[in-house]
């Protein structure tokens, strides 16, 4: 009866700690998930966690939102001065679609009259509005990752 209790609570205590590990690696912080380093063209390299902190403080937003909206948008991959297959760029994905990306690959509109309409929608030019609204240029915002994220 004494080695069945004793087996008993080995099992319940493995079982406990995995779920505290399990628990704890549920909880990192999306901060740490973020801290790759970003360098940009003649300028000294800085972490991108600096860069998402400096841009929550210059923006008042919490540094937390602006990396789940980085995260959601372009899942923190990089495509340097490339738009992505949906015509973003950079971490916070800022979009700059145009009618020739929309007739090009799957965006499923070959062949559609109404493309330029379709293109001029503002949710597809967050990047033009992000450059009237920080002063940056659209250039910086497509190529330099913290300009991006400060937009």
């Amino acid at each position: 009866m004494h080695k069945r209790k004793t087996r008993r609570r080995r099992v319940t205590l493995a079982i406990a700690m995995g779920a505290v590990v399990a628990g704890g690696l549920a909880v990192l912080p999306m901060a740490a998930l973020a801290d790759t380093t970003s360098r940009t063209a003649g300028a000294t390299s800085s972490t991108r966690q600096q860069d998402f902190a400096s841009a929550a403080a210059e923006y008042h937003v919490p540094s937390s939102v602006l990396l789940g909206l980085a995260y959601q948008e372009s899942a923190w991959e990089s495509h340097g001065a490339q738009a992505s297959a949906d015509g973003g760029y950079g971490p916070m994905h800022l979009t700059d679609v145009t009618p020739a990306m929309m007739a090009s690959g799957g965006a499923g509109a070959v062949g559609r009259s109404d493309l330029k309409s379709l293109a001029a929608q503002p949710a597809l030019h967050t990047l033009q509005a992000a450059a009237k609204l920080t002063g940056l240029s659209e250039d910086a915002l497509r190529k330099d990752p913290a300009a991006n994220i400060r937009g």
